[in-house]
């Protein structure tokens, strides 16, 4: 996080805001190739790396990660289902799982 937070002291909310929809369409494309690792860093981006989180992706990619065994992030889902409606988690969840269906193993 210090990172991120390093990055945002130097650049517009603008560019983050750009350079984060960037990493999101390459990250995105690497995860329904199948690179199981890219759903967890898609997670990160949409709730660390954007001005305003979107916590419906983070959740929905951190569960997609959680589905192929990543433990290290129940935290962040525990933390992201703190912010959002037990309706809108149930929604989100049934998003995951047909994204992940997709997404060749």
């Amino acid at each position: 996080m210090a990172l991120v937070d390093d990055v945002r002291d130097i650049v517009t909310d603008d560019l983050v805001g750009v350079v984060a929809e960037e990493i999101v369409i390459e990250l995105t494309a690497k995860a329904m190739a199948g690179d199981q690792n890219a759903s967890e860093r898609l997670g990160n981006t949409y709730y660390n790396l954007f001005i305003q989180p979107d916590l419906q992706m983070a959740y929905t990619w951190l569960l997609i990660s959680q589905a192929f065994g990543n433990e290290t992030v129940s935290e962040m889902i525990s933390e992201i289902e703190d912010l959002i409606e037990v309706e809108d988690r149930i929604t989100y969840q049934e998003e995951a799982t047909v994204i992940f269906l997709e997404i060749p193993k």
